[in-house]
């Protein structure tokens, strides 16, 4: 994940998230499972980041990071930022 450090804004500021998360000690044991689960989600959106970054354009790895680790991500279906270029998307679409 170094290697895409600096590629996009949201996806630093996640992997700093998962570093910090990762070093928390002395949690009180009714709170291990839902860090465990925290942190396992905070990762899958990470690697999934970063595989698009390194892999296709950058309006689509954009568009995912804002959508998924930034501050206005949304949680429903079609309630992407507003700064995200949908058109540019939607073409790369098969039909």
């Amino acid at each position: 994940m170094h290697e895409t450090k600096g590629s996009n804004k949201h996806l630093d500021r996640a992997l700093e998230n998962v570093e910090k998360n990762l070093l928390k000690k002395d949690l009180p044991s009714d709170m291990l499972q839902r860090h465990a689960r925290t942190l396992a989600t905070q990762l899958a959106l990470c690697l999934q980041a970063g595989l698009l970054v390194r892999r296709l354009p950058q309006t689509v790895s954009d568009a995912f990071c804002s959508s998924r680790l930034g501050p206005n991500r949304g949680s429903i279906f079609g309630d992407l930022p507003m700064d995200i270029d949908i058109d540019t998307l939607l073409k790369r679409l098969p039909f």
